[in-house]
């Protein structure tokens, strides 16, 4: 079996020309019924996908030649301008279409390919339906929720009651003996501990060191 066939490599344009003759020339010789059909559709599929491909080279030579070899990074701060237009007229095809050329544009001079933004647009769509979403509003963007870190507050809980009485202990041991002690998480491959440590760290009360604790929390994931 060869490999050197072109159905072992990516779909050029002149792939699609040659499978669209195949199947032209099978639909010509069809005698009807449901493959005719199907073959009609993907003849149709074809013929958008090379008029799309046509446009998008024949603007990737024009913009070669008119602004020369430079980055992704103009064209995309043009795309934030030419995104503002089409919001103001979004029924303006052109406007439309200046957002696909400059994308299209960006793309290329950054050197990725469509197979690696549709793996990332796989991997960022399972992100963001585990995200939380405010409410739609029409006009105006939509941010996904961003997890507010944990604040501990003095409610007259019981939990509250305890996290006062360790920091009245320390206080009075700290008068008593002229010390300054304050209170420090410590992480290590042994032990998580919240422990006391002298003054050689900021004095601080047990809320704040565990609010500091779980603010490195993610910190010390990702090491």
């Amino acid at each position: 079996m060869t490999t050197n066939h072109p159905a072992h490599g990516p779909v050029s344009l002149d792939r699609l020309h040659q499978i669209r003759e195949h199947l032209q020339h099978d639909t010509q010789y069809s005698n009807g019924g449901n493959r005719a059909y199907i073959l009609a559709d993907v003849l149709k599929v074809i013929d958008g996908v090379i008029a799309r491909e046509l446009v998008r080279r024949e603007h990737s030579v024009w913009s070669q030649t008119t602004f020369g070899d430079v980055g992704p990074v103009g064209p995309l701060k043009h795309l934030s301008k030419e995104a503002l237009e089409a919001a103001a007229e979004p029924g303006d095809h052109s406007e439309w279409a200046d957002m696909q050329f400059l994308l299209w544009d960006a793309q290329r001079r950054a050197g990725i390919s469509d197979e690696q933004i549709t793996q990332a647009m796989i991997e960022k769509l399972a992100v963001n339906k585990q995200r939380e979403w405010p409410e739609p509003k029409d006009g105006e963007p939509r941010l996904h929720i961003k997890e507010q870190p944990v604040q501990i507050t003095s409610d007259g809980s019981e939990d509250t009651k305890r996290l006062d009485w360790l920091d009245a202990q320390n206080k009075r041991l700290n008068e008593y003996y002229g010390t300054s002690y304050g209170w420090k998480f410590d992480a290590n491959f042994q032990r998580n501990a919240m422990m006391l440590n002298d003054s050689n760290y900021p004095v601080m009360t047990v809320r704040q060191a565990i609010d500091e604790a779980i603010a490195e929390a993610p910190k010390q994931e990702n090491v």
